[in-house]
């Protein structure tokens, strides 16, 4: 290939990647998280900086309470680290997500900030945060 030449337009959707969404593609070999990764694959993906402790705190939780091999929970924990997420700082988000404190967690409340500040949509497998996030936030419900 001549180097001169145009390379095709790729273009990547941009999605913001909660906690719950993240632990079904790493833990759960089922249809469900078959349909987690076909919605983020080609997907630019982002989360507020809290999102690999969640992760992290899930897989060790489910490995202390034997529902997780250690094996298995290595094996997550390496796929979370290799996960090509854009993490963004609490200041970005800080002054939404204190004005979300009605009605969500601080940590849901994170994510759905984050998606309106990028205008993109939240990518969860939480029905409830689906439910409780405003008209504001685009979300994209896996279930």
């Amino acid at each position: 290939m001549d180097s001169t030449e145009p390379i095709a337009d790729v273009t990547f959707r941009t999605v913001v990647i909660d906690a719950s969404a993240a632990v079904e593609t790493l833990l759960r070999p089922t249809e469900k998280a078959d349909r987690v990764s076909a919605v983020l694959e080609d997907c630019c993906l982002m989360a507020p900086t809290v999102f690999p402790y969640e992760v992290t705190n899930v897989i060790r939780r489910r490995l202390s309470a034997r529902l997780l091999s250690p094996e298995a929970a290595e094996l997550a924990w390496i796929g979370l680290t290799d996960l090509d997420v854009d993490l963004w700082q609490w200041a970005t988000i800080a002054e939404r997500v204190w004005r979300l404190k009605g009605s969500l967690s601080t940590y849901d409340a994170s994510y759905v900030a984050l998606a309106e500040v990028l205008d993109c949509p939240l990518v969860t497998t939480d029905a409830k945060l689906a439910a409780m996030a405003p008209s504001t936030c685009r979300i994209e419900l896996i279930t």
